[in-house]
């Protein structure tokens, strides 16, 4: 009898298994852990791992050292106005090797997550099915080496929140990750597939980034990210090399489509500084195009973007933190458009990099607070301005023309918004989060979610 009830678990945990591998979708960065150690990441704690290019919700560091073989699930149950939906998070790690997955269900064809934890609004993403698969993965990491096979989105950049090329707000892409550790010095290879258009035009993506760190007080790295595309174009083998730059390769004519008309590079400039323990100040300045000689070029402005964000460690002991931070971003007209619009910084009509997209600015300030072990309180208010030529409204449209105009662009639309969450983790099987977005742009949101973990152990023998 006992016998039986025990292969009755086994089967129904295997049946939640394979449903939660099968339709699988992600609540990006969602888990309380993965939000602590960003949030901590404001004082002198996690400076020896911070990283440029980390993806909190792919893989749990805490558990890279276990001799056990391990696979954790968490239940979410999320509920707005009338929609409703039930999200499963599952992971397993197994010395080196690790996999993810999760899964949503929903009475309606929506998705109710949220875009970014600091945004203005929360927009309901249109889904042709009830159940997709929008992030999953496995792959292998030691102390010095990492290769993923996965369905997900980077978030590259310095500070929390203001990611310009790539970031967690993006629509999820397939792709292949390379990444190694050396110290002091760290690189990481991106290269996927962004999805298939009409007549059979296939958007790729590549990115590669090296960052050195003294794992103390800074980090200095540089970036490049590149979207290509063609009418049949197959991924292009021209990009693979990791130490390669898109300007040496286009320029030798080693791509499979020859000319300078279906590739879009840009570059990045990354820093973080802890000053005093107290002061962390980052900062992104990315170049997509740039002017030489303003006077063979008459006329036409820089594609720009850049994000500052500076924090101040008000209280930091073993039982709380509390810090202040404000953070301005502007990214200019024609930054993340292209001559060919295929090749523009989006991805399923929705921006690949800073949520707000290009031709738009926006200033904030806001309040963390947490007590290290089962609370967490954010608090952020500010403005934005968004101008006619936003990638966002046209995104698949070239850039209208490279010449100096008013920035934003043509009619400026403002928004004043006030966002606050509170997470709080109850044990380790139950944690809740309220969500509230309030602006001036009729698109307020409340948002509730109650989750409910299952922790499961074997150690081998």
């Amino acid at each position: 009898m006992f016998n039986k009830y025990i292969i009755k678990t086994i089967k129904l945990f295997l049946l939640t298994l394979f449903i939660s591998f099968t339709f699988s979708q992600i609540v990006p960065n969602n888990l309380f852990q993965p939000k602590l150690n960003r949030i901590m990441n404001d004082t002198y704690e996690n400076w020896e791992t911070l990283s440029f290019f980390n993806n909190y919700d792919t893989y749990n560091e805490q558990n890279k050292n276990l001799k056990i073989s391990t696979l954790r699930h968490s239940l979410s149950l999320q509920s707005s106005n009338n929609n409703f939906s039930v999200l499963s998070f599952n992971q397993f790690v197994k010395n080196s090797f690790f996999g993810y997955s999760y899964i949503s269900i929903s009475n309606k064809n929506v998705l109710m997550i949220p875009n970014h934890q600091e945004s203005e609004n929360i927009n309901f993403k249109n889904n042709s099915n009830i159940f997709n698969t929008i992030s999953s993965g496995f792959g292998y990491k030691n102390d010095w080496a990492m290769l993923k096979i996965s369905k997900g989105k980077e978030n590259w950049g310095a500070g929390e929140h203001i990611q310009l090329a790539l970031s967690n707000s993006a629509e999820p892409y397939n792709y292949l990750t390379l990444g190694s550790n050396y110290g002091s010095v760290r690189v990481k290879y991106i290269h996927g597939f962004l999805e298939s258009l009409s007549d059979s035009l296939n958007r790729f993506i590549t990115s590669r980034g090296i960052e050195w760190t003294n794992k103390k007080s800074l980090i200095i790295g540089l970036s490049e990210t590149v979207v290509y595309s063609g009418i049949g174009r197959s991924i292009d083998f021209g990009y693979f090399n990791p130490i390669s730059s898109h300007t040496e390769v286009e320029l030798n004519n080693r791509l499979n489509v020859i000319g300078d008309g279906n590739s879009n590079a840009v570059w990045q400039f990354h820093i973080d500084a802890l000053i005093k323990k107290r002061y962390r100040i980052s900062l992104n300045y990315l170049i997509d195009e740039f002017v030489f000689d303003p006077d063979q070029e008459i006329g036409k402005e820089h594609g720009l973007a850049y994000s500052l964000r500076i924090s101040k460690n008000i209280r930091n002991n073993k039982d709380e933190f509390f810090t202040i931070y404000g953070k301005m971003v502007r990214v200019g007209t024609p930054t993340f458009r292209h001559g060919n619009g295929t090749n523009n910084f989006i991805n399923k009509i929705y921006p690949l990099g800073w949520l707000r997209g290009s031709d738009s600015e926006e200033f904030s300030i806001g309040i963390n607070f947490s007590d290290k072990t089962s609370l967490l309180y954010n608090l952020n208010s500010g403005i934005t301005h968004s101008g006619d030529e936003n990638i966002r409204f046209r995104p698949l449209d070239r850039y209208k023309d490279y010449q100096e105009g008013s920035y934003p662009s043509g009619n400026v639309k403002k928004i004043m918004f006030l966002n606050t969450s509170i997470n709080w983790y109850l044990n380790k099987f139950l944690s809740t989060m309220i969500l509230l977005n309030i602006n001036d742009n009729k698109s307020s949101l409340f948002l509730l979610e109650l989750k409910l973990s299952i922790p499961f152990y074997y150690k081998l023998h």
